[in-house]
């Protein structure tokens, strides 16, 4: 069957004013099958149109032309051909990148980098598909790749971008590393305060565990091999006693060596590791340029963990505890206390009042307001789902007239609920309802009507393209647009000449004033 221009003609320009961001598949297939009965008269005119509307002064036209361009151009050698001619593709490349100064991009702002992310997309895989039999996109690609289009990141650099970037990755990079060298010398002061604190608190460990050995404070292990606490004769067996934790009596002689301890404990705690990892953080931002700082800071963050986790485990036994003297649970020291007699567990009704309670107990019954009759609850159901709680007597200002409901808000009576179902289905909303606006009229005098406005045309309905009068107006454009119009500036010109003349009427008697007349 024979198209028309003008059929083919609407097809393209439905597809790529459509404003979206993807194409209707429906109206491709139909082109394409346009193209496999009538070969490649049909491609070029096609093609012709695609370019047409390619050149439209609206960047969101340009990325639908680009959509569709990309659709053909994987489908047709004939495409492919006609697009990658000198002149062609040079109008194609200032069409979607905006790589001359003479043609920069059209609006909408937004658009235009969505088209130019867009076509280098397409560009990349067109040149990782036909690349091998199309010399001319190679050598555009190749081009583009080496002066102006970062392809990985799908962003367009010009040299003189490039070296500014590349300048201020150095810059960074210097500042960075003054930032490192500043943290490798904060770390050699924590590193020896760190070794510091360690060795301390293994002092202490070893004078009250003397077969302790330093490895043993540091080690992963959980486990402490105890030696018998009198050693016997080669021949003899040994016993070695495993335990999870290491065990302590206090006494006089090691009161002293186990406070020092605690304190050890919390000093590490508190302001070591802190500092530590504080200093750990910061250099791991520049980690190229301290990675034996931080091995060694790792290595010390690991041996400060496991003294702590041993002085945790550490089981400190008092005198009393050891001597078994904890009689906490004895329930000696407590009083038996007798029940007093001539209580009264009920207050009588002649002495409510003094104690300050309601005579009348009948009033406990009552709810807890002011009002007899609180009303009906109206339980409409609300659009958060929830039920309306107003209560009213006869009306609620927002729903009209208060029928019986259940529970999920359904009214309880037949007729009510037909008609219910009736006004959701039409047009107009429950609030709207012409009875109910004519009693609020009648109450407030206001005509509450809402009424409908034009429609817009099924054109402007289906397609989502953005209006370029508005597309990138932002609030400081609309207000310039205010302040500076000429009437207001003529209107603040004339405020303020009024207001010099109340001021030199007003001072006309100081010099000062009289000079500026």
């Amino acid at each position: 069957m024979a198209v028309s221009s003008d059929e083919i003609g609407s097809i393209v320009e439905k597809i790529t004013t459509c404003g979206r961001k993807d194409v209707d598949e429906d109206l491709v297939k139909k082109l394409k099958q346009m193209c496999k009965e009538r070969g490649d008269p049909m491609v070029e005119q096609i093609f012709r149109m695609l370019m047409f509307q390619m050149v439209k002064k609206h960047s969101q036209i340009r990325y639908c032309t680009l959509l569709m361009i990309h659709e053909f151009f994987q489908r047709s050698h004939h495409f492919r051909t006609l697009l990658l001619k000198s002149e062609n593709l040079q109008n194609f490349f200032e069409s979607c990148l905006g790589i001359s100064e003479d043609h920069p991009l059209p609006p909408p702002k937004a658009w235009r980098g969505e088209l130019k992310k867009k076509c280098i997309e397409c560009i990349d895989i067109w040149y990782n598909k036909f690349r091998e039999g199309y010399p001319s996109l190679a050598t555009a690609y190749n081009y583009f790749k080496r002066t102006c289009i970062d392809f990985r990141e799908q962003e367009i650099i010009t040299q003189e971008d490039r070296r500014q970037l590349e300048a201020e990755e150095e810059r960074k990079k210097q500042v960075l590393r003054k930032k490192v060298d500043k943290h490798k010398d904060e770390f050699k002061e924590i590193k020896v305060e760190c070794e510091s604190v360690l060795s301390q608190m293994f002092n202490c460990f070893q004078l009250l565990f003397p077969w302790l050995q330093q490895e043993d404070l540091v080690d992963h292990e959980d486990t402490f091999d105890i030696p018998p606490e009198n050693f016997v004769s080669p021949v003899q067996g040994v016993d070695i006693v495993v335990r999870p934790y290491l065990e302590v009596i206090q006494s006089e002689d090691n009161k002293h060596v186990i406070e020092n301890l605690r304190d050890i404990y919390h000093q590490m705690v508190k302001e070591c590791m802190p500092k530590l990892k504080s200093n750990l953080k910061s250099m791991t931002e520049g980690s190229e340029f301290c990675g034996p700082e931080i091995r060694m800071a790792i290595d010390l963050k690991s041996q400060m963990m496991m003294a702590l986790q041993k002085f945790i485990k550490l089981k400190i036994v008092t005198p009393e505890e050891n001597n078994g003297d904890d009689n906490s649970d004895s329930d000696e020291d407590f009083e038996e206390v007798q029940e007093k007699e001539d209580i009264e567990f009920v207050i009588p009704q002649h002495r409510r009042k003094e104690y300050g309670l309601d005579d009348d107990i009948s009033s406990l019954d009552r709810p807890s307001t002011s009002k007899e009759d609180q009303g009906i609850m109206c339980k409409v159901p609300l659009i958060n789902g929830k039920l309306c709680p107003r209560k009213d007597a006869i009306k609620c200002p927002f729903h009209g007239k208060i029928i019986p409901r259940d529970e999920m808000g359904i009214p309880l009576d037949e007729n009510e609920r037909k008609k219910e179902l009736e006004a959701k289905k039409s047009d107009v909303p429950e609030w709207q309802d012409p009875a109910f606006l004519r009693d609020l009229e009648a109450a407030t005098g206001i005509d509450l009507t809402v009424k409908k406005g034009r429609g817009k045309s099924k054109k402007a309905k289906d397609s989502l393209l953005q209006d370029l009068r508005t597309c990138d107006e932002t609030p400081r454009n609309r207000l310039k647009k205010k302040i500076f119009r000429k009437d207001a500036r003529e209107r603040v010109a004339k405020d303020l000449d009024t207001l010099d003349a109340k001021r030199s009427r007003q001072f006309h008697d100081q010099w000062n004033y009289a000079l500026e007349r």
